[in-house]
């Protein structure tokens, strides 16, 4: 019997033990429609996926407004939601950017603070002992919190300081940038580094010039925007490094 070509068919087929033969007739109608006789309707489901009154289809889920995120945002496998927040308002800092813990703090192995993923604590500290981390990245946790993900960062050593990678808070009650900004009204500045700090012909702190002693006080022309980082440019013309570890303003 071909079952798409209309028409009646007598088929005859045997039951039972004893092979009983029975002989019925079947009728194939006409007007069937392709894909296996299933028609598509303004309600019908694509691939187990409901289409919503907007066009947009939900792969087997409904929209809930409240689980979306935010322009910019992606949530990952763990339900805490990663972010490139919006830059340059003085709050965050950018990526790359070093900034340093003014209180006590945690360094966490994930975005949400819990003991048992905590890495470090770091005690509150006196200004040239406060830990500095160079920000790679960002991340909220569950509650919508931002964390910056980081490294700590030797400014002494130049290095990076190992076992040290993980989130802390982007609170600025907690963590700002580490490099003066601006130049003090008074256009002084105290060297506070033990071992001093140098003075260079070039903003990238390239051929030496001067070394200034702990409780130098320097006079200041300008701050020098350096990649992300600043230099103060001296009114004799040198440059020195604007990180507030090695110099306070007056």
């Amino acid at each position: 019997m071909n079952s798409s070509v209309p028409g009646q068919y007598q088929i005859t087929y045997k039951y039972g033990p004893d092979n009983v033969s029975k002989t019925i007739t079947v009728t194939v109608k006409g007007g069937s429609t392709s894909g296996g006789g299933s028609t598509n309707d303004n309600n019908s489901s694509t691939n187990g996926s409901n289409n919503n009154s907007n066009g947009n289809i939900n792969s087997g889920s409904d929209n809930n407004s409240n689980q979306t995120t935010n322009p910019g945002e992606t949530t990952d496998t763990n339900g805490s939601t990663s972010v490139t927040p919006e830059i340059g308002n003085g709050q965050v800092a950018v990526k790359g950017e070093s900034v340093y813990a003014t209180k006590k703090i945690g360094l966490y192995k994930k975005a949400d603070f819990k003991r048992n993923n905590r890495v470090k604590l770091y005690s509150k500290a006196k200004r040239i002992n406060r830990p500095q981390f160079i920000v790679k990245g960002y991340q909220r946790d569950n509650a919508g919190k931002l964390r910056y993900r980081v490294q700590q960062y030797n400014p002494y050593t130049r290095k990076y300081v190992k076992g040290t990678k993980g989130y802390i808070t982007a609170s600025a009650k907690y963590v700002i940038p580490v490099y003066y900004r601006s130049t003090p009204k008074s256009n002084k500045i105290t060297v506070i580094n033990r071992k001093g700090l140098n003075s260079y012909r070039k903003t990238f702190l390239t051929q030496k010039v001067t070394h200034y002693k702990k409780g130098a006080l320097l006079k200041v022309k300008k701050v020098i925007k350096y990649k992300l980082a600043t230099r103060y440019q001296l009114t004799n013309g040198h440059y020195i490094t604007a990180n507030k570890k090695f110099v306070i303003q007056k």
